[in-house]
């Protein structure tokens, strides 16, 4: 709890301040990046007071998006709440080899699941990539 009492704050306060005060204070040719950077948040500014913003929208175009910059802090936070329900079963086991297997069990899921996202959304590479 103390965690998210922590991260909450400055990340509720950056966001709003961003999506709402910043559109207000500036323009020009560059505006564009900044405005990509909030620009569907009328619909899934939900996503980012849940900490869920890794997960909704499912696909966005790599920096644009509403606050696509927070998903580190939101991933942080679903890792600690997760983690440790994992590692309690993990250590509940007697037995090594069932430890091993639901370890790599765990770890091959998750490389699936990102490669059926990037197979299925035929994303690149890299930010720069075609």
């Amino acid at each position: 709890m103390q965690r998210f009492l922590r991260l909450a704050p400055i990340y509720y306060i950056i966001f709003l301040f961003g999506w709402q005060i910043g559109p207000h204070l500036g323009g020009g040719p560059c505006w564009f990046t900044y405005e990509k950077g909030f620009s569907n948040c009328s619909e899934y500014y939900w996503s980012v007071f849940t900490f869920t913003i890794n997960f909704f929208p499912s696909y966005v175009i790599a920096n644009e998006g509403c606050y696509y910059w927070g998903w580190y802090p939101a991933c942080d936070l679903q890792i600690f709440l997760f983690a440790p329900w994992l590692i309690y079963a993990t250590f509940k086991l007697k037995s090594n080899i069932l430890r091993t297997c639901l370890v790599c069990f765990v770890a091959l899921v998750g490389i699936a699941t990102n490669f059926y996202i990037i197979w299925k959304n035929k994303m690149a590479a890299g930010l720069f990539a075609p």
